[in-house]
């Protein structure tokens, strides 16, 4: 009968790692992201689009990305951004 209560603790022990952790974390990194973005940061999307912050309007952000002779604009939502490079 304990051997029971054993393995259903280690179940919710690794329940807690991989599925709570990780929602902390994403939530102090989205946290970050929302208070440190500024216009000529470098970030990085979800989708792992790299882009230069050229303007923040509420919760619309403009990133420029590609080549200087071949760039492009793209608009997205600041949730959408998941790292701040610099």
């Amino acid at each position: 009968m304990r051997l029971e209560y054993l393995i259903l603790a280690i179940l919710a022990l690794g329940f807690y790692e991989t599925s709570i952790k990780a929602y902390i974390k994403e939530k102090k990194n989205r946290e970050f992201v929302e208070n440190n973005l500024e216009i000529g940061s470098k970030v990085t999307t979800d989708k792992g689009i790299v882009g230069e912050v050229v303007k923040i309007d509420g919760e619309d952000v403009i990133l420029i990305t590609g080549s200087v002779d071949n760039h492009s604009y793209i608009r997205l939502l600041k949730k959408e951004i998941s790292n701040i490079i610099s």
